[in-house]
């Protein structure tokens, strides 16, 4: 199972989680320096993996898009949570 989640833009920050030892956790994000600023300050950033998007022209379009086509990033079962 693979939990994921999409942050774009610098309106918000990605919450603490409870992890799963068996399951995966996928960010996708266009905020590649914020999270290297805070990778430290916060390790619930170190439970995800980070996949860096370029910065869209849309983000809440782009947002969208992994959360209603996982099967296009993602193998095998997804589960999509709001990053906040």
């Amino acid at each position: 199972m693979t939990v994921y989640t999409a942050l774009f833009g610098p309106y918000d920050f990605i919450k603490p989680i409870l992890k799963s030892k068996d399951w995966n956790y996928v960010l996708f994000t266009d905020q590649k320096q914020v999270v290297h600023k805070y990778i430290d300050k916060y390790p619930e950033l170190k439970q995800w993996d980070i996949r860096y998007v370029d910065t869209p022209k849309d983000r809440i379009r782009e947002a969208r898009k992994y959360k209603i086509l996982p099967h296009k990033y993602l193998d095998g079962d997804t589960l999509w949570i709001d990053s906040t």
